[in-house]
């Protein structure tokens, strides 16, 4: 990753927090893949990297992984850009609904 983004990680971890904090949502999804997710996801989990809690494949090659950190479910998936949206959003919304 470049300087950009690590001069720029704190406050936006800071700024997920608080919004986190302010709608105080049951899951929230990522669309980026872990590598992009990592940072926040430890910086929420108080500087320890967290271990999925579940997960779902779809796509034939994908996963949708689950991270819950402070009763909530962070779920770090792949981007549908140019995949099977339906798939995607249905497994989606099954792990959300906890089927």
């Amino acid at each position: 990753m470049n300087r950009l983004y690590y001069a720029q990680i704190e406050d936006c971890e800071e700024i997920f927090k608080a919004e986190v904090k302010a709608l105080s949502p049951k899951a929230v999804i990522f669309f980026t893949g872990y590598s992009w997710a990592k940072d926040i996801l430890i910086s929420l989990n108080g500087g320890n990297e967290p271990k999925p809690t579940d997960g779902k494949a779809w796509g034939g090659k994908y996963k949708a992984v689950v991270y819950k950190i402070n009763g909530i479910n962070y779920i770090v998936t792949e981007h549908p850009q140019g995949k099977s949206e339906v798939e995607h959003t249905d497994t989606l919304i099954k792990i959300i609904e906890g089927n």
